[in-house]
């Protein structure tokens, strides 16, 4: 009986996602649901038998996330772990009940112009080129100032905590960072201007296009290397899994397969994506990591699992600061200031993360992000989860509205690579990580949106 709420959060989940119609291939709020099943109902129950395997021998390595976030110990008899989840069964309701309810009836200009309007083969092919150009400049910047293999290996996730190499590390200046984002949408760019049809629209190529397939190679290269340096797993996935999805719309073919393949490919990357992360500085560890852990199915489950596991009891830990002190939002108004290089500004710029990581940790060593729920307990207690689920479930609805009136290959791949970050807010809800996370996505997408569109694609 202890995971009851889970079971049944997962009964909920399942019968909603397989009784609702959908008229469209890419949907967001299945993504939701995948992401929110994973996070409130099978970690918790992973997270008992995690715990048992951490008590008798610690896994360090395996169980990161979940150790992080329980200190390796936690009661799954107390009241916090039921109302935990029964808060997020309450959560979920009240977003696909807002979700459900909300007629769509406005149209924003900005994603009118991205996702409905016909643009300019031509200049969307500038405007890659463009983002392209900037993101080499960047990266030949930042080669040339501290040498290739200072700055391949200047990323803390590549090394173990603590290690001497890693005390050592310096980060990119904010401005290089951002501009490197702009190689992921350039090959988005790439991507979908070599798309031959769609829905059944033959497309055809000028003259200018000859080089699409080696810039577009060119591109998605630069945008695989900076993203194995950022030795982000999800990111890592989420940008591989957008080209798949997008090909699977575009086509209507291979659904099954490529969905298989999609799974496959994601469990590969979240279990063993750090250690593959690791596999130039640490060879040994890495050949003895895969051999070890390729044999153990059941340690493997858990490694993946255990990066779900935070929302559920981060939550679970916000709840002794009910009625304490609340954030009241104020991400929301610090959101612009974000924008502006730290230097030049002295304002404090704490978010609701950064509240969750003293509360889980203590300390600043790492950072715990703010999952949906625990951000609305963060900044409202139980009122600021309902205004959290209500204005999430609004917004699904408005971006998913446009799922079904993509008007291009392009459209398709922007709007799945939007979907995938919206979906996995419900692990990181904080607007100020979405924001930096998503910025350089953003101004592209400011200035796709102001290229001439009437007129014919070619």
């Amino acid at each position: 009986m202890t995971f009851i709420l889970q079971y049944i959060l997962t009964t909920i989940i399942i019968i909603f996602e397989w009784g609702r119609k959908r008229d469209q291939l890419v949907d967001m709020l299945t993504i939701f649901n995948v992401v929110y099943f994973l996070c409130f109902a099978v970690s918790p129950i992973a997270g008992y038998y995690m715990q048992n395997d951490i008590n008798e021998s610690l896994d360090f390595y395996a169980y990161s996330v979940f150790f992080f976030v329980t200190r390796g110990d936690y009661d799954f008899t107390s009241s916090n772990f039921f109302v935990t989840g029964s808060l997020s069964i309450v959560l979920y309701l009240i977003v696909i009940l807002s979700y459900s309810l909300f007629k769509v009836n406005v149209k924003i200009a900005f994603l009118e112009n991205i996702f409905v309007k016909k643009v300019s083969y031509s200049k969307i092919y500038n405007l890659a080129l463009i983002l392209l150009i900037i993101t080499m400049l960047a990266l030949l910047y930042s080669i040339l100032s501290r040498g290739f293999t200072d700055w391949f290996f200047s990323n803390s996730r590549m090394h173990f905590h603590g290690s001497e190499e890693a005390e050592t590390l310096s980060e990119d200046s904010w401005l290089i960072d951002k501009l490197f984002m702009f190689g992921q949408v350039s090959a988005l760019l790439f991507w979908g201007l070599l798309q031959k049809q769609f829905d059944g629209e033959k497309i055809t190529e000028g003259k200018k296009f000859k080089f699409l397939i080696p810039l577009f190679i060119i591109s998605l290269s630069i945008a695989f290397m900076l993203l194995y340096r950022s030795s982000g797993r999800l990111m890592f996935f989420r940008f591989i899994a957008v080209f798949l999805i997008s090909s699977v719309y575009i086509s209507r073919k291979g659904l099954l397969k490529k969905g298989i393949l999609i799974s496959v490919l994601g469990a590969i990357v979240v279990l063993y994506g750090r250690t593959l992360f690791r596999i130039f500085l640490y060879t040994d560890h890495v050949v003895d990591t895969l051999s070890d852990q390729g044999t153990e199915l059941r340690n493997a489950f858990f490694s993946f699992i255990s990066n779900f596991s935070f929302p559920f009891f981060s939550a679970s830990n916000n709840l002794n600061y009910v009625g304490v002190e609340y954030n009241l939002f104020m991400d929301l108004f610090k959101m612009p200031l974000t924008l502006i290089p730290p230097r030049l500004i002295d304002i404090d710029l704490s978010s609701s993360s950064g509240i969750n990581t003293a509360r889980t940790l203590g300390q600043p060593d790492s950072t715990v992000p703010s999952d949906i729920l625990s951000y609305g307990l963060i900044n409202g207690g139980y009122l600021g989860v309902l205004l959290v689920g209500i204005s999430f479930g609004v917004i699904l609805k408005l971006l998913n509205s446009y799922s079904r009136r993509l008007v291009g290959p392009v459209a398709v791949a922007l709007f799945v690579y939007l979907a995938l970050n919206i979906g996995f807010r419900v692990m990181y809800f904080d607007p100020l990580h979405f924001l930096r996370g998503t910025f350089s996505f953003i101004i592209a997408m400011v200035f796709y949106s102001l290229l001439i569109f009437r007129v014919r694609m070619r």
